[in-house]
């Protein structure tokens, strides 16, 4: 009778650690401190399945120089996507891709395919929330016919 109930419960903890990843919510303003030359910062909404990421980059301003010139700013629009659902597709006149976003384990993943002619780029994005939940690291690998490239920026939560 012992071991019955040994085996049962070995089961259930079996089966509630397969099946009860943690899944981190990654809403929140984030962020990179470290960088001196620019300004990065991540706005991100996540609800449930649905994810949307705004990012912005604007170099900061410099030691004023002879030579005057006008800040560089990237702000690109908001991104959407739904996790664990379908592969989203998209082509237009000069490229095609595709893009799936998916959890490993309580990493989130948005894998992308662009393809423009013969050139074939393949990005990976991976966002590890830390266990106190203020610091979201991006760690990004992008493959094409130049090599692999990969970088890691460490975010903080404003």
């Amino acid at each position: 009778m012992r071991s019955s109930f040994s085996a049962l419960g070995l089961s259930v903890m079996f089966i509630l650690s397969a099946t009860g990843q943690h899944r981190p919510n990654l809403s929140g303003t984030w962020n990179e401190t470290s960088n001196r030359y620019r300004d990065y910062i991540e706005k991100i909404v996540h609800r449930d399945s649905d994810l949307t990421i705004e990012t912005t980059m604007r170099e900061k301003p410099g030691p004023p120089t002879t030579l005057q010139r006008p800040i560089a700013s990237l702000h690109s629009g908001p991104s959407t996507y739904v996790i664990e659902g379908a592969e989203w597709a998209g082509k237009n006149e000069k490229a095609e891709g595709w893009t799936s976003v998916y959890w490993q384990e309580s990493s989130l993943i948005i894998q992308s395919v662009r393809k423009e002619g013969y050139r074939v780029t393949v990005t990976r994005e991976m966002y590890t929330l830390s266990d106190a939940g203020d610091t979201l690291t991006k760690v990004r690998r992008v493959v094409n016919m130049d090599g692999v490239t990969e970088t890691t920026t460490v975010l903080h939560r404003q």
